[in-house]
């Protein structure tokens, strides 16, 4: 059983291979594609990597989609579940965000990861490179605050106009605490000078309480996966917190993979 990427797969750069058959690679990352946006937040980032590489993809891309077909049969059992709270009755929404600094070598850009849970089942999903170079860790996990609060509004507002009813406020949880300080604070800092106005919406959807930051241990922020690759270990942990169950079973079916 294997990872969806391995650890090293964003350093590589290595040359398109004439030898490809780029249609059938587009058809399955397209098939990989339909799960990840459906039901599989676990292999978003790895296939985000995946696509940027479709029309001249090399060995390595290859080999990652085959990876990635292997991990979801191994891991077909898992699927989104969503149960509410046992002290509310209530259908509950709350989010987790992240970012990993400066991930890509040849631009220097942050990847953003967020997921958004309604009654504690993942609904909306989200990995892809920011739009623009961070200055510092502490920016970049804020400009992943901002892009989640507006998925988070979304989701609340359907929410509502379809039950009804008012969710009250959104806990919106991050690994940084420079950066959920920023949001709750107006003031100017060094840390936030750079930060450009557009990701200040945070700011305003905690001063009326659609919105509160709080902080998450770095070890067990579940949006980890959708920022960068994790070792088996990890990604197990974080998928049996998605999912309700174990990525990894082992059994005769299994192995005979």
């Amino acid at each position: 059983m294997t990872t969806p990427s391995p650890g090293n797969f964003h350093q590589r750069c290595e040359s398109p291979s004439p030898d490809i058959d780029t249609k059938s690679h587009q058809g399955i990352v397209g098939a990989l594609n339909y799960a990840s946006v459906a039901s599989r937040p676990d292999v978003t980032c790895a296939l985000s990597l995946l696509a940027r590489k479709l029309t001249q993809p090399t060995e390595e891309h290859v080999q990652l989609a085959t990876r990635l077909l292997r991990h979801l049969y191994h891991a077909r059992h898992c699927r989104i579940q969503c149960k509410r709270s046992y002290t509310s009755q209530l259908p509950t929404v709350h989010a987790v965000a992240d970012a990993s600094f400066a991930m890509d070598s040849q631009t220097s850009k942050s990847r953003t990861g967020y997921i958004t849970f309604y009654s504690n089942g993942p609904v909306a999903w989200y990995s892809k490179m920011q739009s623009l170079v961070t200055t510092s860790s502490t920016e970049s996990e804020h400009v992943a605050l901002s892009s989640t609060s507006k998925d988070v509004m979304f989701v609340k507002q359907s929410s509502e106009e379809m039950d009804q009813l008012s969710l009250g406020t959104t806990p919106l949880a991050t690994d940084s605490a420079p950066a959920m300080r920023i949001a709750i604070n107006a003031s100017s800092s060094m840390r936030s000078r750079s930060i450009r106005i557009k990701f200040h919406n945070m700011r305003d959807s905690t001063e009326n309480k659609t919105m509160q930051p709080c902080k998450t241990a770095s070890a067990d922020d579940i949006a980890d996966p959708l920022t960068k690759p994790l070792n088996k270990q990890q990604t197990n942990k974080h998928c049996s917190k998605l999912f309700n169950v174990n990525c990894y079973i082992t059994n005769k079916n299994h192995n005979n993979v």
